[in-house]
């Protein structure tokens, strides 16, 4: 199967020579209507930060009870990331590692999304995309492919990302337009 052939003919990375980022104000925002419709979420991983620092307004608390969640595979995999990068003689650390392990139990199986082959192709082109025209160094890239991750595991599902980070999904948007995004 020629997936990576397919992937580059879909995002056509060698047409992209510049991407702005559009103002906040410009992108699709968590709403009321998103919450009554039930819309169906993919979760970033800013969304489980905000909510163990206890962040967030009444409309994110909203769409956590009423929308159809799902969880990402890669962002469940940021916060274990977190835990191990974490300085354990740091004030609140296993108040921090209690918290965060008990919101990962709570995540069910069946709601957990893992990119497959064709998903981490068009990750991989997109967030080569993204260092070349952005000039970014390295060390960005690993954080832009779980972002790139994340939205084509969303866009693959029919889902929207569920995000505060409206800057790099804003340009994940920009290389694949069908894709959705709801910003908090």
């Amino acid at each position: 199967m020629a997936t990576l052939e397919a992937s580059l003919r879909r995002l056509k990375p060698h047409r992209v020579r510049r991407l702005v980022p559009r103002p906040v104000a410009a992108l699709a925002k968590l709403d009321e209507a998103s919450v009554r419709r039930r819309a169906g979420l993919l979760l970033d991983t800013t969304v489980y930060v905000d909510v163990l620092r206890g962040r967030g307004d009444a409309l994110l608390a909203a769409a956590l009870r009423a929308c159809d969640l799902w969880h990402s595979a890669v962002a469940l995999g940021e916060l274990a990331r977190g835990l191990g990068a974490d300085d354990p003689a740091r004030r609140g650390y296993r108040d921090d590692q209690r918290l965060t392990t008990a919101l990962v139990a709570r995540v069910p199986d069946h709601k957990v999304l893992e990119p497959d082959r064709a998903t981490f192709e068009l990750a991989g082109i997109a967030s080569g995309v993204l260092k070349r025209v952005l000039g970014l160094d390295r060390s960005a890239l690993a954080r832009h492919g779980n972002d790139a991750l994340l939205f084509f595991t969303a866009r693959k599902h029919g889902l929207a990302v569920l995000t505060r980070n409206a800057r790099d999904f804003d340009l994940l948007q920009q290389l694949e337009p069908q894709g959705k995004i709801l910003v908090y």
